[in-house]
């Protein structure tokens, strides 16, 4: 009996398969088209890039990828180098090593808070080519993640290259481009102060 109806089975084409009234029909190309755009949500995702969002100033948001984020901080005693350069905020031990913290709102001409001086601020440990540095925000709002190809290119200010941004992602949040900030010839402190390590 099972031979038989396998040998029905194998007589047919595929198009006999197929549904053949029309509500049939419709409900197939709906799944159809729900598997098809699974499949293209499951390609971006795996393709997003994790970040973590935070604010300087009042309500300007910026995001730092977590592949060259090592460590938030808060609340940590900052102390303050002599002659440094205006977008030094200080250096702080980390575990006995000295790490140079940079003031992002100087960087990016954004005015202080007035209770500035009363605010918790954090500090996000960074990496990129064997350097570690400090950049001192506001607060620390989320994490998020974005496409690469979906990011919007960085806005025109004047003073602030293009180049320390990779994007906007929804149009609120600057994708801060760690490699280039730290390897700017304009940022970096000359030889007899050096503490960037």
């Amino acid at each position: 009996m099972a031979i038989k109806v396998k040998q029905k089975f194998l007589q047919k084409s595929a198009a006999d398969l197929m549904p053949q009234d029309e509500n049939a029909k419709r409900i197939l190309l709906k799944r159809a088209h729900l598997l098809a755009n699974g499949e293209k949500h499951q390609t971006k995702s795996e393709t997003l890039t994790q970040y973590i969002r935070f604010r300087l100033g009042k309500k300007q948001l910026y995001g730092i990828h977590y592949e060259k984020t090592e460590e938030v901080m808060n609340n940590t005693l900052l102390t303050p180098v002599p002659h440094a350069p205006f977008f030094i905020a200080g250096v702080i031990n980390r575990r006995g090593s000295l790490i140079t913290i940079i003031d992002l709102k100087k960087i990016f001409q954004i005015p202080p808070l007035e209770e500035e001086k009363n605010q918790n601020q954090y500090i996000i440990i960074v990496s990129s080519a064997k350097k570690i540095v400090g950049m001192l925000v506001d607060d620390i709002e989320e994490s998020d993640a974005y496409h690469p190809s979906l990011l919007d290119p960085p806005i025109l200010s004047q003073g602030i290259s293009t180049e320390f941004f990779l994007g906007i992602h929804q149009g609120t949040t600057a994708i801060i481009n760690v490699d280039t900030i730290l390897s700017d010839e304009n940022l970096r402190l000359n030889a007899k102060t050096e503490v960037i390590k």
